[in-house]
């Protein structure tokens, strides 16, 4: 009795400090001082917003309403703990309009806000610990690449870095990489939170789509104190915007191009190309393979590089989007996320019904996600 009793306290105490610190984010994005909000609630003394606000003291139903009418937002997002309230805390790699992106990104700030409260309430542990690269718009290409090739070193990447790029993300800077079914023109995007940073990738797309996605969503959150990536990253062949890259978008295709094509490991592919032997087009597709990019990724690539000046007169002869070769689709979401879900449910945190409606699921495709990821149900159907 007593355990579940303190279980109940903290889980209120979590619940006034969640409800106090949205309450300060929608107060400062309305350019609003303690004392101006104060006054329009009718509250005698600043302090006890302040204290609303640090989670000291419970905010009260009529108060609650208040709030929403004064701060102008609705009730969802000062109870729902599944929410992400944070403003500028996500940026979409994108080739469509900002409006149809609206329903997708909703249902994305849901899906990290649940894993984050689930983390939470599973007492998992977060680094204080952020890394960051000395990288800034006014940086050079050079530095961009340098800066990858540093990365490869640091994380040894090996010579074909995409094979283990994924696992280093997740185990050296605790940052969540989730595939999903993201609209055709979303490749990707980067959620930036101090507990539960995510990079978002569509699965339907190509392996070498999917691999510069994610290297090129790891360099914006690399780099998000210094330089935050706008909220829609448009890519170089948004045709549908009519958008063109800024300079923060091409250091971080160079970077990205960098970390999964290393110098050193090109001029060893080189080595096996001979003019008088080698089937071009062969060349090209077993080299994109090898490092796991697309042929138009190695083609961007070797513009850079010196000692295939005269290879790219025969690259462009051939139509890159031709060459190609693919895997199957990875299973959705991440092997982090799927764990966290159903240690969830085996505790009784979350039910079965509810896990299946944020992942928009039927319940038997709720049973067949976690035995794509070896893990047992652990409800009734």
């Amino acid at each position: 009795i007593l355990q579940d009793t303190l279980y109940r306290i903290k889980i209120m105490t979590n619940f006034n400090s969640m409800i106090g610190d949205r309450i300060q984010q929608a107060r400062r994005a309305a350019k609003l001082s303690q004392e101006q909000l104060s006054q329009a609630l009718g509250f005698n003394d600043r302090q006890i917003l302040s204290n609303i606000e640090s989670g000291k003291r419970k905010v009260s139903a009529d108060e609650l309403v208040r709030f929403v009418d004064s701060l102008q937002r609705p009730l969802e997002y000062f109870t729902d703990p599944f929410l992400i309230s944070e403003e500028g805390a996500i940026s979409w790699r994108t080739q469509a309009s900002e409006p149809a992106l609206t329903e997708f990104e909703n249902w994305a700030k849901t899906l990290i806000g649940s894993q984050r409260k689930l983390a939470q309430m599973l007492d998992e542990k977060t680094s204080p610990l952020r890394f960051h690269l000395p990288i800034t718009i006014k940086s050079s290409y050079e530095d961009a690449w340098k800066t990858a090739d540093a990365l490869v070193d640091k994380w040894q990447l090996g010579r074909n870095p995409a094979a283990r790029l994924k696992d280093k993300v997740e185990s050296e800077m605790g940052v969540m990489v989730l595939y999903v079914d993201a609209p055709a023109q979303v490749s990707g995007g980067a959620c930036n939170l101090p507990e539960i940073s995510t990079i978002f990738i569509n699965r339907t797309h190509s392996l070498g789509r999917r691999n510069f996605t994610l290297a090129h969503e790891l360099f914006h959150l690399l780099t998000w104190t210094t330089m935050p990536p706008p909220k829609f990253d448009y890519e170089s062949d948004a045709s549908l915007t009519g958008k063109k890259q800024s300079r923060q978008e091409h250091l971080a295709d160079q970077f990205a191009a960098a970390i999964l094509m290393p110098l050193a490991s090109l001029q060893e592919r080189l080595k096996d190309f001979d003019s008088k032997t080698t089937v071009f087009t062969k060349w090209v597709t077993t080299t994109a393979k090898f490092f796991l990019v697309s042929p138009k990724a190695l083609h961007n690539r070797l513009r850079w590089v010196q000692e295939y000046i005269a290879l790219l007169k025969e690259y462009l002869k051939l139509e890159p989007e031709k060459l190609h070769y693919d895997v199957p689709a990875p299973s959705l979401y991440s092997a982090i996320f799927i764990k966290r879900l159903h240690a969830a449910l085996d505790k009784g945190l979350l039910t079965a019904r509810k896990a299946s409606a944020l992942l928009n699921l039927s319940l038997d495709g709720l049973t067949d996600l976690f035995k794509a990821y070896q893990l047992e149900p652990c409800y009734d159907l």
